[in-house]
């Protein structure tokens, strides 16, 4: 066995050695190929990692973003966290950010300015995400929640003790977990994932790389993570969960294919980690809040306020629907501070590999 101590929080972390991704370029008789990245014995404890990583325009956005995020983790918690930034920025505030990783020069790849099509471009901000790919592998953390840059954690303690949960249950037995951005089966929503290093994720996360690398390094990276993902449950039996509602809230389309309405799914308490809007994140952090009922947050359009419904019914009767989006066993019925299954998963055999 090799201990992991981590730290502050006066705990030891085992790691059992099979569970190691293997050195060895073809992986064991019994699994795939594993990615065995440099250092990963000395990964330890639970934490945060946000991206901010590019040109100076991206990191100037990003980093500004993050920063507002870590703080208010910093301001909501009792005790000290783990937080992370990955940045080619030369200097961080070591007062919100625990861990400086500084990318490799020749892993930061050209982006596009227009990654969701013409018609959403941010000029002089290029994107692409396999350098955040590949550095959610490097994480100095045996347990990452890897997070975009524009959260806000909204509710006081709950974050402190979702890590800690996290770490001393092995993320509750799960592999990965995140959102599911559809309503009918687990599909991922990037911004917010939670991994546990093993040989499992490992295998994943090489297979999601190379997918990520045929397909386009600017491209769509929640549909190769979804392609890796089914494949790992075939092969690896690699285990997909559900973040809870309330450490995973966010805006999703209502009556697809149009964008708006936007809406929520069920919460049942305190909203503790929001997808926010970045130039006003404590209001947004109060609407969710306002009532800690069961309640469903919406838009209607871009420049309408963010109102709640506390009834399935007024759901139905607002946006002229027969059932209400994102209402039904989509964690609300959970425990709320842990990591669940997702109600439904996609069978791998039922994908269509097309990348």
């Amino acid at each position: 066995m090799i201990v992991v101590g981590y730290g502050i929080w006066c705990v030891s972390f085992l790691f059992a050695e099979q569970d190691i991704p293997s050195s060895g370029s073809m992986g064991t008789p019994s699994t795939s190929p594993s990615w065995a990245v440099e250092g990963q014995e000395k990964k330890e404890g639970a934490g945060i990692l946000f991206f901010a990583y590019g040109s100076p325009a991206a990191v100037n956005q990003f980093l500004v973003e993050a920063s507002i995020a870590a703080r208010s983790f910093r301001n909501q918690n009792p005790r000290s966290l783990n937080i992370g930034i990955v940045t080619n920025n030369a200097t961080v505030d070591k007062s919100l950010f625990s861990h400086h990783i500084r990318p490799r020069e020749d892993l930061l790849f050209a982006g596009s300015d227009c990654p969701y099509g013409p018609k959403n471009c941010q000029k002089n901000v290029p994107r692409q995400w396999l350098t955040r790919l590949y550095y959610m592998a490097h994480s100095p953390f045996v347990i990452t929640w890897a997070l975009d840059s524009n959260v806000i954690n909204c509710a006081s303690k709950g974050v402190a003790s979702f890590l800690d949960a996290a770490l001393a249950s092995n993320l509750w037995g799960y592999d990965i977990a995140h959102p599911s951005q559809a309503a009918d089966y687990m599909y991922p929503h990037n911004w917010n994932i939670m991994y546990r290093w093993n040989v499992r994720v490992s295998s994943m996360m090489r297979d999601w790389l190379l997918l990520q690398l045929r397909r386009g390094i600017t491209t769509d990276d929640q549909a190769t993570l979804h392609a890796a993902e089914l494949r790992g449950r075939s092969t690896n039996g690699l285990r997909v969960g559900q973040v809870p509602n309330a450490f995973a809230a966010a805006f999703y389309s209502g009556l697809r294919p149009k964008f708006f309405p936007r809406i929520t799914r069920t919460f049942t308490g305190p909203v503790y980690v929001l997808h926010a809007k970045t130039s006003d994140p404590l209001e947004w952090c109060q609407a969710f809040n306002s009532v800690l009922g069961p309640r469903q947050v919406y838009r209607l359009d871009k420049s309408s306020p963010l109102k709640l419904f506390q009834k399935v019914s007024q759901c139905k009767e607002t946006l002229k629907v027969g059932k209400c989006p994102l209402a039904g066993a989509n964690g609300n019925r959970k425990n709320a501070n842990q990591v669940f299954e997702p109600p439904k998963q996609m069978p791998p055999e039922h994908y269509k590999f097309t990348f």
